[in-house]
């Protein structure tokens, strides 16, 4: 393994495990199970919540969802926490992706409690879209490198547009005019270095990806979501499905990239 796949391999484990839970959760607010339900519904509806947290003697033993109201005691619409609903405050960016793909909310315990929850929009949080930029930087870093190592003849060049081609030379020549160091790889798209690697069997199998097809929409899908992370927008509604791949793959991603 080369010094800059170390140092790749080394920035990647610490920044995976410099962010977790406890950076994006919201406080769970609670009450007394023998609250009447209109009273949770006023709660709700005035906070735009759509759970709280239930209590008997001081201790949140579940939760309530307002959908789930009708009339009478808090206590008769208790939902019980399972091992699907909670993570630790210290559980990674990974899991708490993880499960909320597959349910709207999550709770998070701190200390033994359950005090915390988590939902899809809390996602929009700056510490998460920090992560998932750093990400994808880490990505094209072994991108780069993995291009630098492997086509150290510069006959990478066959594996992208004339017009491209000609963008890189563009871009390389003002930077070296700006005193700024580079090389013609440095000037590359994200989308460019992708397409020289997956249409090579081998670098494309090395990241561990099936088919030149799915190789090009999950780029296209980082890429976009890169765009919408730089300019502030919504990466819930249009980027979840590549928010979920890359937290599902970002280990194998990693690993076959570091080899």
């Amino acid at each position: 393994m080369s010094d800059q796949q170390l140092y790749i391999a080394r920035f990647t484990r610490i920044f995976l495990d410099s962010f977790s839970a406890r950076d994006i959760v919201e406080p769970l607010i609670s009450i007394d199970n023998d609250k009447a339900t209109s009273y949770a519904i006023d709660l709700m509806n005035k906070r735009d919540f759509d759970a709280i947290g239930i209590r008997d003697k001081g201790e949140i033993i579940g939760y309530i969802l307002r959908d789930d109201l009708g009339s009478g005691m808090c206590k008769s619409y208790v939902r019980e926490y399972n091992e699907n609903d909670l993570v630790s405050d210290s559980g990674s960016f990974l899991t708490v992706i993880d499960l909320l793909n597959e349910q709207q909310r999550i709770f998070v315990h701190i200390f033994g409690q359950v005090n915390g929850i988590i939902t899809q929009d809390d996602l929009q949080k700056p510490p998460l879209r920090m992560w998932l930029f750093g990400i994808i930087t880490i990505i094209e870093m072994n991108f780069t490198n993995t291009i630098r190592e492997y086509y150290a003849n510069g006959d990478w060049r066959e594996s992208i547009s004339k017009g491209r081609l000609e963008k890189a030379e563009a871009l390389m020549v003002e930077r070296k005019r700006r005193n700024q160091p580079c090389d013609l790889i440095d000037c590359l798209q994200f989308s460019d270095k992708g397409e020289i690697l997956i249409k090579d069997d081998v670098t494309r199998k090395q990241l561990g990806i099936k088919s030149r097809k799915a190789g090009r929409k999950a780029i296209k899908g980082l890429e976009a979501l890169r765009n919408s992370l730089a300019h502030s927008q919504d990466i819930i509604t249009y980027d979840w499905n590549t928010i979920v791949m890359l937290a599902s793959r970002i280990e194998e991603i990693h690993t076959n990239s570091i080899r």
